[in-house]
């Protein structure tokens, strides 16, 4: 027969001690064991739903209006940012509109970039827009063509 500990009346009072704090210690790390489970489970859930710090949800002013290129290769092109859409002028007239669906905002050392995610008929599109700090931008490609927002 045991007592309400589980152990056997006939066990010396150190051996008894012994076996109690073994008891008393698997509880605790136990305990410690399944709060360590459930923080683990908070953060992953927090990392997993919290919004991206990058993700704007609207469009600065600092870059809506309408940008062009003064290189030759480019002066029947350019872009016109809104403050949900953005218009791309393709040369020979032709503009297309498309919604924003994301812009991301990223600092970097030189410039600042802005994401444009948007869809097309053939799909998801991204257009990086990198702003300098003298107001002029360029895309990720060409990289040496020169945009600037005019009035």
């Amino acid at each position: 027969m045991s007592d309400r500990y589980g152990l056997a009346p006939e066990m010396a009072g150190s051996e008894r001690l012994k076996v109690q704090r073994g008891q008393v210690r698997g509880r605790f790390l136990r305990g410690a064991a399944i709060a360590f489970a459930c923080l683990l489970g908070l953060w992953l859930t927090w990392t997993a739903v919290r919004p991206d710090p990058n993700v704007l949800e609207s469009i600065p002013g600092d870059i809506i209006g309408t940008w062009q290129s003064s290189d030759p290769r480019y002066l029947d092109r350019g872009m016109v940012i809104r403050g949900d859409e953005v218009q791309l002028m393709l040369g020979a007239g032709e503009a297309d509109v498309y919604p924003v669906t994301e812009l991301r905002r990223t600092e970097e050392e030189d410039y600042v970039s802005y994401e444009f995610s948007y869809f097309t008929p053939d799909g998801e599109s991204l257009l990086e827009l990198r702003v300098l700090p003298d107001g002029t931008a360029r895309l990720r490609n060409p990289p040496d063509v020169v945009w600037r927002r005019t009035p």
